[in-house]
């Protein structure tokens, strides 16, 4: 028996069909459905800008997170739009992302987050320890969010890329 690519087997087994297609659209669907890597990468180079449109079960009522309860659709949009300061890897740990650093006490009482340096946001300015602050103390005071917050007592800036924490046990 020889062996045969992708393609051949697709062609032989839509022939084996029977013919419900006619011969040039059933060309045509094979070809939108193979893979490019068998005729190499396309001759284009990729250019920035234009649009993409995609479709989702349900809309989101707002990207301010102290505002939106935010279903699936709400989180993909959210990872779209939002860089985090720390994330969660596969094996469960906190890994830094935004922030380079977190610290706490001895009996986890204060947090401290080292902010990487020359971050900054879509309009220019730099993030840095107020801006995280100001977001922090935001979500303390949200009614949505709040209760994720209880036990903040304060937020301080210790320098540019540096926020303190404090936590009531």
């Amino acid at each position: 028996m020889q062996p045969h690519d992708r393609r051949t087997f697709l062609r032989r087994g839509l022939a084996g069909v029977g013919g419900l297609m006619v011969p040039g659209a059933a060309t045509a669907l094979l070809d939108a459905c193979v893979s490019t890597a068998s005729s190499g990468p396309p001759a284009a180079r990729p250019r920035h800008g234009g649009s993409l449109i995609f479709a989702t079960e349900a809309e989101i009522n707002t990207f301010d997170t102290r505002l939106g309860a935010w279903d699936p659709t709400g989180f993909c949009y959210a990872n779209t739009v939002y860089d985090p300061l720390f994330y969660q890897a596969a094996d469960g740990s906190v890994q830094p992302y935004l922030a380079r650093a977190m610290s706490a006490n001895a009996d986890y009482t204060e947090w401290t987050i080292l902010l990487r340096p020359g971050i900054s946001f879509h309009d220019g300015s730099p993030l840095d320890a107020n801006a995280v602050k100001v977001n922090l103390d935001a979500y303390a005071h949200s009614l949505l969010t709040a209760p994720y917050f209880y036990n903040v007592q304060s937020t301080k800036v210790v320098d540019f890329l540096t926020e303190h924490l404090g936590v009531q046990k």
